[in-house]
């Protein structure tokens, strides 16, 4: 059953709290290991839910909706059960992502057992002479045809966006930025991770509400959440404090880490960094050391090493010839190719890099 449709009649609705993609799991990436009742990675989610509750609750808003992807899978374990129990989602809005169902209808999905939740498109928020303010749009493969909703006012969405540059690879598929522009005055997205303004005012990605792994951090802000104006429609954007921030850097010397690692703002930083052989060591004491960064991995590169001669000599390192570089040149190379998972994709990479060259 869709929830009911929110007439501003019965309900004066002035500031919407928007969040997305949490992908509530016990671990991602390289963020492992508990850290008391729960692993890092749920117990960051839990204190971020805690902070954008206490931020919704001083800055007025009249309902909370998240954008997708709450969950990472759409079957959860006992532990990620009760961490979600402690993030309070009872009267949220609840966008049905891509990972938190098992069904492509979106159907049968992690969320279920709330009251509030959006698996398929509808209109949500209508003013007192039934026009549309904010319309839902989960995440489907098939687009809808955004000519036929009578221009709403804001789209909220958990979709793909054609012609997207995420990493180095453009989506070839989804709704496509000139129909959105043409068909509502704001559409604001989950899904795509990284956020930031793709036209501005009229197309955003809110990005991620904290960090999950290194494949989505190459937004213009770091994870955050927004408050809408529904009368203004203007999109304030804060950043969560408690969030992983992904890094991935590469440095050749010493002191150029140090200035990068002096550099950094906030804390809860999860750093991938990629130095020469010989540094290794060094580096690893350096980021040990730095008390903004969370979790880290180093990864070695060989220099002055002819590779031909390496292989002849049968001592070839991993870290000297880049697996995850070749597999990216080989999936950009299909650009006639729409059946990439880019999403799939990044998190194999990501996975890859894990074990290539780590120290």
């Amino acid at each position: 059953m869709l929830p009911k449709i929110i007439s501003t009649k019965d309900k004066p609705i002035k500031r919407i709290g928007l969040y997305a993609d949490p992908h509530l799991s016990q671990s991602s990436s390289i963020i492992v290991g508990r850290q008391g009742e729960f692993t890092g990675r749920l117990d960051n989610l839990i204190k971020s839910f805690e902070w954008m509750r206490n931020l919704f609750k001083e800055q007025n808003v009249d309902m909370i909706i998240c954008l997708g992807d709450l969950t990472d899978r759409p079957d959860l374990t006992a532990t990620e059960i009760t961490a979600l129990s402690k993030c309070n989602i009872d009267d949220d809005y609840l966008i049905i992502g891509n990972h938190c169902r098992s069904d492509k209808d979106g159907n049968i999905n992690s969320l279920s057992i709330y009251n509030n939740i959006l698996s398929s498109p509808q209109s949500l928020i209508e003013d007192e002479e039934g026009n549309c303010l904010v319309y839902i749009l989960p995440y489907n493969s098939t687009c809808v045809d955004l000519s036929t909703l009578n221009h709403p006012k804001v789209i909220l969405s958990h979709n793909d966006i054609k012609g997207y540059l995420l990493n180095g690879f453009i989506f070839k598929s989804g709704y496509e930025m000139t129909d959105i522009i043409d068909n509502c005055d704001l559409f604001i997205n989950g899904h795509l991770h990284n956020g930031q303004w793709l036209v501005k005012d009229k197309i955003c990605n809110l990005g991620m509400l904290s960090g999950s792994n290194f494949a989505s951090c190459n937004g213009e802000w770091n994870p955050s959440v927004g408050i809408l104006d529904l009368d203004t429609l203007h999109l304030e954007i804060y950043e969560n404090p408690c969030a992983y921030k992904f890094r991935k850097v590469e440095f050749d010397s010493l002191p150029k880490i140090k200035n990068y690692l002096d550099s950094l703002n906030g804390e809860h930083y999860v750093i991938q960094i990629k130095v020469p052989n010989r540094l290794a060591e060094n580096t690893r004491k350096l980021l040990n050391e730095c008390k903004k960064i969370d979790a880290s991995r180093v990864l070695t590169t060989i220099e002055n090493i002819n590779a031909k001669e390496v292989v002849d000599k049968g001592s070839l390192s991993v870290s000297s010839i880049s697996v995850y570089s070749k597999l990216r040149e080989f999936i950009g190379n299909q650009k006639k190719s729409n059946k990439f998972n880019l999403e799939i994709v990044n998190k194999i990479i990501d996975d890859l890099e894990t074990n290539e060259g780590v120290e």
